[in-house]
This record gives structure tokens, C-alpha cells and sequence, in this order.
């Protein structure tokens, strides 16, 4: 799990400065990655972060006060994970996750590494 808790204070020029060369650097020695997207702040870095080819998915914590992950509210944060190939984790109650499925799709099951060839991990 890669993380960068400064960049919800900088800007998305920032982050692409200093701190996507040392995501991919990461990415490049892991099996599998994925970055803990924080807050609604960090949303600002989503773009860069869903351009990158070695990151393999997003965990998306809506921060203090917002509605939880799962909730209607972040629908279109996940459809752009899934839509951009990578794979989502979140948590919910089950009619919160039934409706994420609904609204967004996904293949679900669980982790998968590069170079498999199962279908898990929408």
C-alpha cells in the first residue's frame, strides 16, 4: 500500500513533481500496489494517479464528515477507478456495495498479480 499523506496539501503540479516519480519507483518493485487516496482533498491527484500504468488499484477513504466509501455520494469516484482499469477497495454495507455494483460494475473478486491471467479484480 503506497500513500503520500502530504498530498492533500499540494497542488496536482506538486504531486506530479514530487511525488508520482517516487510512485513509480514503488510500483516498479511491487507485485502489486495501490495507493490509499485519502480524503476528498487528494481527489485533486485522481487523474494522475489513474494515468499511471504500474498502479494497480485505489483504496478510496472519503475522509472525516463525508458519507462513507461505498455510499451513492462516491459512485463516480469508483466508476473512474474501474473505468481506467484498476481495481477498487472499499467497504459498506451490503446495500451500499450491491448498489456500488449496480451503479458501476466491476468484475469483483480479490487481489490478483501481474501477469495472471484470471479475470478477478475489476
Amino acid at each position: 500500500m503506497l500513500q503520500c499523506n502530504l498530498a492533500y496539501m499540494i497542488s496536482p503540479e506538486m504531486f506530479e513533481r514530487f511525488v508520482l516519480p517516487d510512485l513509480h519507483a514503488c510500483c516498479a518493485k511491487l507485485d502489486e500496489s495501490m495507493y490509499h487516496l485519502d480524503g476528498t482533498r487528494q481527489l485533486a491527484h485522481l487523474d494522475s494517479l489513474l494515468a499511471m500504468e504500474d498502479l494497480d488499484g485505489i483504496p478510496w477513504i472519503q475522509g472525516e464528515g463525508n458519507p462513507p466509501p461505498a455510499s451513492k455520494a462516491w459512485h463516480e469516484v469508483q466508476g473512474r477507478v474501474l473505468k481506467a482499469g484498476k481495481r477498487i477497495q472499499t467497504y459498506g454495507s451490503p446495500e451500499e456495495i450491491l448498489d456500488l455494483l449496480r451503479a458501476v460494475g466491476g468484475k469483483g473478486g480479490a487481489s490478483r498479480r501481474r501477469g495472471d491471467h484470471d479475470a478477478a479484480g475489476g
